[in-house]
């Protein structure tokens, strides 16, 4: 089964995606760069809230900071829907029904010594509209409440210092935005995005890493790549675990031939790495993490992949207006032929490339 929905902006300009909960009915929020002209108005972030049949409900600017991605949040409700963006280390909020700015230049880490000189590296929506988690570069996380304007719930990772977290590359949440993965200092964290920090594990990895990819979880799987090793020796890692921690380690080399890992995410039992070079798709299957297809476009760079329960979503330029508009293709996993792809690395033969088309999957 597949869908699709059309999305009124260029392919190469979109930096975040967030899928509709129902592919059929609900709406789809996409980030774009909107480029700026020189001496009049620098670059800026743009985000749409994109419906059902491909219209703009919803569009919000704001100033591009030094960051190369947007750092967003949306929390969608029965009775309220907000976008939060960290601008320049503040958080800015939205109420999407009437398009007005609700609260601005929150400094969710005022007062707190470990973050004082931290940036923001990822915001996090609950189920709470007043409430929000923001991850600081140091490793440290904060609930914040909106109302009081303080901090409520906080988490300090062992000696937390500016650096440690990437902007999304050590830490994000998984596909339906329950819950969040952090990677710092030889650990990974996995927290329900809620009022309260729930901490749902904390797996030890025996040591510390020289440089984070990707993290992902999803339920009790999680996903890390990263680089090990001395700097003369590195070696780079696919970590598969799950809450059960050192116990359940899988480990796998990373796959030259998809360049730089870029991203990570599950779709259910299937782990999503998109790299420069191409999407590998990992099942989790009776305790391993089997490797058993390689995606790649046709043409063009990777696109940006993402997905929401057993969705995964990839986003290409629409054929008839290539310069103007995205198709969001929509496929869901694990793929038909899962089975005999999984043979091929069992018997040591090399992974299937599939290419990835408007029209869906090609071999």
């Amino acid at each position: 089964m597949r869908h699709e929905r059309t999305l009124p902006v260029p392919a190469s300009t979109i930096q975040y995606f967030l899928p509709p909960a129902n592919p059929n009915t609900d709406d789809a929020f996409v980030v774009y760069e909107q480029p700026g002209t020189e001496g009049i108005q620098p670059p800026r972030w743009v985000l749409e809230q994109i419906s059902s049949v491909g219209t703009s409900v919803v569009r919000l600017e704001w100033e591009k900071d030094h960051r190369p991605v947007p750092l967003v949040a949306v929390h969608r409700g029965e009775k309220q829907s907000l976008c939060l963006a960290a601008i320049h280390n503040r958080v800015r909020v939205w109420d999407l029904n009437n398009k007005e700015v609700v609260n601005d230049n929150l400094a969710p880490f005022a007062g707190l010594p470990d973050a004082q000189t931290a940036e923001i590296a990822a915001l996090y929506a609950v189920r709470d509209p007043q409430h929000f988690i923001a991850v600081a570069s140091s490793g440290l996380a904060v609930v914040y409440d909106r109302s009081q304007g303080k901090v409520i719930h906080q988490f300090h990772p062992p000696q937390p210092q500016p650096g440690r977290v990437r902007w999304l590359r050590s830490t994000s949440s998984n596909s339906q935005q329950e819950s969040f993965a952090i990677a710092i200092g030889g650990h990974l964290y996995h927290f329900r995005c809620d009022s309260q920090l729930s901490r749902l594990a904390e797996i030890p990895l025996g040591g510390d890493v020289q440089r984070s990819w990707a993290v992902a979880a999803e339920g009790e799987r999680v996903i890390y790549v990263f680089d090990a090793g001395e700097a003369a020796r590195q070696v780079r890692i696919i970590l598969f675990a799950t809450h059960q921690g050192q116990k359940s380690f899988r480990i796998l080399g990373w796959p030259q031939e998809a360049g730089d890992p870029i991203s990570a995410t599950w779709s259910e039992a299937t782990a999503i790495l998109r790299a420069t070079r191409g999407i590998v798709l990992l099942e989790h299957d009776e305790g391993n993490l089997i490797p058993f297809a390689l995606l790649q476009p046709e043409s063009g760079p990777v696109p940006y992949v993402t997905s929401h329960g057993s969705h995964l979503w990839y986003l290409l330029p629409d054929p008839k207006e290539p310069q103007n508009r995205t198709r969001a293709c929509c496929l869901t996993l694990p793929l038909d032929d899962y089975a005999q792809f999984a043979e091929r690395f069992q018997d040591k033969k090399p992974l299937p490339c599939l290419f990835l088309t408007p029209e869906g999957l090609k071999k």
